[in-house]
């Protein structure tokens, strides 16, 4: 008979865990490098803008709260942190294959990293990523909407 069968199940339990962890951390980490790998400057940002025209949407991924008090010219506000609810989801682009450029409040925010990697798994995947975002948009005196 087991002296410990308590700490048997407990050991057992602490190994399933760490080990269902781990596809959970590579997938973050697995997000992480999707969204780097997508980041514009602002010059990339303002020359896409100009080769793409209308047809580039632009999602401040701020809260609505934030979105109302300034943003970037013609973006459409869809929060990360709302971007499954239907009325959000509803205003990203029908066609798939749009180019969608996201942007939050600047290289600490990850709200624009969250809602893009939301938008791929509903299948969009031409997605970038504006990390000065609104805070360095403003700061250069650039247009916003209010």
């Amino acid at each position: 008979m087991r002296k410990y069968p308590v700490y048997s199940g407990l050991f057992v339990l602490l190994i399933a865990t760490l080990l269902l962890g781990f596809p959970a951390r590579n997938k973050a980490r697995e997000n992480l490098a999707s969204c780097k790998e997508r980041v514009l400057s602002l010059d990339e940002f303002q020359k896409l803008r100009q080769e793409k025209g209308s047809e580039l949407v632009v999602v401040d991924a701020r809260t609505q709260e934030s979105f109302k008090l300034g943003r970037i010219p013609g973006a459409l506000n869809v929060p990360a942190d709302k971007i499954k609810q239907p009325a959000f989801r509803s205003l990203l682009p029908k066609e798939k294959k749009t180019p969608i450029v996201f942007y939050c409040a600047g290289p600490q925010c990850s709200a624009a990293c969250k809602a893009a990697i939301q938008a791929k798994g509903f299948g969009y995947e031409e997605f970038r990523i504006y990390e000065g975002g609104y805070p360095e948009w403003s700061q250069k005196g650039l247009p916003i909407e209010r």
